[in-house]
């Protein structure tokens, strides 16, 4: 988004993602016998709350934002690029992995990336809320 005079929504949406990644890390590193079950449903329901604002936010604002700013042909790469990520992308996130970029990190891909493809041929994708042009048909 920085690259397209959306600086401000790219702000906005790093802001949003550190909100939420806290909130999820608060909920995932704890359970109901730490915070009791009214303590750990409210940690829950601030996190799906971020999460589902900033979806929100993203679809009704920003989308339309890029969407404007960018060519017919930009969009269609983008959701090409986007299509090969998912296919690649496992289907649950590994909180717990190293997130470092370093040896760790890669040993751990190495790891769990065989078991996240078996899961992964046994489950279905969430369908496209919108088609795309392939980048040859444009």
């Amino acid at each position: 988004m920085d690259e397209n005079n959306l600086h401000e929504c790219a702000e906005n949406d790093r802001a949003a993602h550190q909100v939420m990644e806290e909130a999820f890390k608060h909920v995932d590193s704890n359970s109901i016998a730490t915070l009791g079950i009214t303590g750990f449903a409210d940690a829950f329901q601030r996190a799906c709350k971020a999460l589902f604002q900033h979806a929100e936010e993203e679809e009704n604002d920003h989308y339309k934002k890029l969407s404007a700013a960018l060519t017919p042909l930009q969009r269609s790469e983008l959701a090409t690029e986007y299509m090969k990520a998912r296919s690649r992308s496992p289907s649950r996130p590994h909180p717990s992995a190293p997130d470092s970029g370093g040896l760790g990190q890669k040993l751990m891909h190495k790891i769990v990336k065989p078991v996240d493809d078996v899961v992964n041929k046994f489950r279905d994708h969430v369908p496209l809320k919108y088609q795309h042009a392939h980048v040859d048909a444009v």
